[in-house]
């Protein structure tokens, strides 16, 4: 697979693909951007384990605040997305609970 970024760690490509979902590119590279993931299917797997990772993280809470501030500001807007924060939540808390003893969750 090529990389989004020429070069690039797999990092440095997962934190652009995090920019992309916050809607922290220009309007060039998020054309640019686009046209790859559409073109090349690992690139697309790519975008949705960026966006999976993206969710899981808020929903957790371990998002920088700006991070935080952005994603509800312009991720956040979709009802998709905001059900996917939801089920991410219950799933955490279920985990938590179960790690906990926690008996109201079976």
């Amino acid at each position: 697979m090529r990389w989004l970024i020429k070069g690039a760690t797999l990092t440095e490509n997962k934190e652009l693909l995090v920019q992309y979902l916050l809607g922290n590119l220009s309007e060039e590279a998020e054309e640019r951007l686009e046209q790859e993931y559409f073109l090349d299917q690992e690139k697309w797997i790519a975008l949705r384990a960026a966006e999976d990772d993206l969710v899981h993280n808020y929903a957790g809470g371990r998002l920088s605040d700006t991070q935080r501030r952005q994603m509800e500001a312009s991720f956040l807007i979709s009802p998709r997305v905001q059900a996917r924060v939801e089920l991410a939540r219950l799933l955490l808390d279920l985990q938590e609970c179960r790690q906990s003893g926690c008996r109201s969750h079976k």
